[in-house]
């Protein structure tokens, strides 16, 4: 998993503990046993993991920085550092999108809660930047988290993206990752819907897998 979707192990594992915290939590509220301290206890658990992970990533990408390069060195090691930059890009899409994830299950459904706003607004221009316009390919389930929880004003700025990805933005997993998105989009505000990621991602009638 870790080399299909480019990213560090860490932020994948994260978004796994996430999801089996949300089982709990849900298994909590049927039992009638949930309490805010022990969701929050988990909960900073997995935040914990998250924020040593970056800290740990941004350190490495300074060393690599640091490292003093002669003319033969640069030259071999040109595409190690490419996929060095490019392995660190996705790692903070997926660690950001994991941030989400969590605030959602530990927070409930706040899109303006500081946490999952700054998230977003980071995974979003991640995704915008140049360098790696491929990049969206191997990060659809971020994009689609953070999409979700987007504010209205931004929603363009994810069709954007969609559209620089050509034909993709009409099959595969980037189009049916857009059109969960405008179906979200569309019911946003609705007092009917128990919102959550979960509740998104099967907003079409049936849970897609953005992996």
């Amino acid at each position: 998993m870790e080399e299909y979707v480019g990213c560090e192990g860490w932020a994948l594992i994260a978004i796994a503990d996430t999801a089996a915290l949300d089982v709990w939590k849900r298994e909590e509220q049927a039992n009638g046993t949930l309490t805010a301290e022990a969701l929050a206890n988990r909960g900073d658990q997995v935040y914990g993991a998250l924020q040593d992970g970056l800290r740990g990533l941004e350190e490495r990408c300074r060393e690599r920085e640091r490292e003093p390069r002669g003319i033969l060195h640069s030259f071999y090691r040109s595409s190690d550092a490419n996929q060095a930059a490019q392995q660190a890009a996705a790692t903070r899409i997926w660690a950001n999108a994991a941030r989400i994830y969590l605030a959602v299950v530990t927070l409930g459904w706040q899109p303006q809660h500081p946490t999952i706003r700054e998230s977003a607004g980071e995974v979003l221009r991640l995704l915008q930047q140049p360098e790696d316009p491929a990049i969206l390919r191997s990060s659809v389930w971020p994009f689609c988290v953070a999409g979700c929880v987007a504010d209205a004003s931004r929603e363009q700025e994810f069709r954007d993206l969609a559209t620089a990805s050509g034909s993709l933005q009409f099959f595969g997993l980037v189009g049916e990752s857009l059109r969960i998105l405008e179906h979200v989009w569309n019911r946003r505000g609705e007092p009917s819907v128990e919102w959550n990621l979960a509740t998104c991602f099967r907003i079409m009638g049936a849970p897609v897998l953005l992996l």
